[in-house]
């Protein structure tokens, strides 16, 4: 049987001609989704370049937001065909009202998507603050699909920075599925790299297919599942540093900060600056007393919520934007992550260098 599982694509560029065309696309409350391929056959090391259109069918303007790529729904043609690969941290800032674009009745909104590059053939997928890849592993006929969804009204960037401010006009929500287009891939395939984290098909909640076996489907109204380790609501704090005298004596107040926590690398070079950072997050670096804190890594790579304290501060010539943190804790799905830092609006405070 055919394997099916839900992806996302990174926006790259490109040019689009058509798909299939005995699979009309349906419009949902005046919206219609639809995509293409510049080819329809292609061997590994062959990107494919997609177009995705939305189209108003309404009679008034709309508001689409531009801003997390669309889900995909893949068909392979059995369940050896797939294998997951490296899973990569990234932040992304809130959409702000250049995000919601303007659609007039009968216009359209179309940008395109660099998929199945490499060799084997690769598909990414961002959900929850997570990149996660998938290999094609064999020739075959793979058929793909696109959902569009969206249930956000509201931008950051009102009347201050991180303010939450209503789009004006009529915002689309909703979901709508696009066309399906049918590849034919052929060629020699390499041998998929090591894999990183689990399949998404064998996530919590989703029973991984035996050989032959179908996984789920990607129809209209089914959310891909949660990647591996991701809380379904936010988990119970951990301590950190909050009773210590260096932490409750800094000024400033508290603030939780959302988004992907990655570890910094070490970098081999010899430095003058005595303070070394290994973790950070929406720009900003985590304060750990030049220590590693387990708690911390044990959550790389994951979204997380960090209670604690903006420090900003000029320390031996160099600008410091820090998180001072008291506590930590794994984030819910759908938590709005943490603007990436703007340094030029940041004040400078002393104080902080211990």
């Amino acid at each position: 049987m055919r394997r099916t599982i839900l992806l996302a694509a990174a926006a790259t560029i490109g040019l689009a001609v058509t798909g299939t065309a005995a699979d009309p696309v349906q419009p949902a409350n005046g919206l219609k989704f639809s995509i293409a391929a510049d080819k329809l056959e292609f061997k590994p090391g062959e990107p494919v370049t997609i177009t995705m259109t939305l189209e108003n069918t309404s009679a008034g303007k709309l508001r689409v937001l531009r801003y997390e790529a669309p889900r995909w729904d893949l068909t392979a043609p059995d369940s050896d065909s797939l294998a997951s690969g490296m899973c990569l941290a990234r932040d992304m800032a809130p959409p702000t009202l250049a995000n919601f674009k303007e659609v007039e009745p009968g216009g359209k909104e179309t940008w395109t998507s660099q998929i199945f590059d490499g060799n084997p053939s690769r598909l990414w997928m961002p959900i929850n603050g997570m990149s996660y890849s998938i290999y094609l592993l064999k020739p075959g006929s793979y058929k793909l699909a696109a959902v569009y969804e969206n249930q956000m009204d509201t931008y950051w960037g009102g009347k201050a920075p991180n303010e939450r401010a209503p789009v004006p006009g009529k915002v689309w929500k909703g979901e709508v599925r696009s066309n399906t287009l049918e590849f034919k891939v052929g060629g020699e395939f390499k041998p998929a790299p090591p894999s990183g984290p689990k399949p998404m098909w064998s996530a919590k909640g989703i029973t991984p297919p035996q050989k032959g076996q179908a996984a789920f489907r990607g129809d209209a109204g089914t959310r891909a599942p949660l990647p591996p380790g991701t809380a379904a609501a936010p988990g119970p704090w951990t301590d950190l540093f909050s009773v210590e005298s260096w932490y409750k004596q800094q000024q400033g107040e508290e603030q939780v900060f959302v988004g992907a926590l990655h570890v910094i690398p070490p970098s081999g070079a010899a430095s003058t600056l005595q303070r070394d950072s290994h973790y950070r997050l929406a720009g900003r670096t985590i304060y750990t007393g030049a220590k590693r804190v387990p708690a911390l890594d044990s959550l790389a790579g994951k979204l997380v919520e960090i209670r604690g304290k903006s420090v900003n501060m000029e320390l031996e010539g160099q600008s410091l934007h820090e998180i001072w943190p008291a506590a930590v804790r794994t984030a819910a799905p759908g938590s709005v992550p943490t603007p990436p830092l703007d340094p030029k609006s940041m004040p400078r405070h002393g104080g902080g260098a211990i």
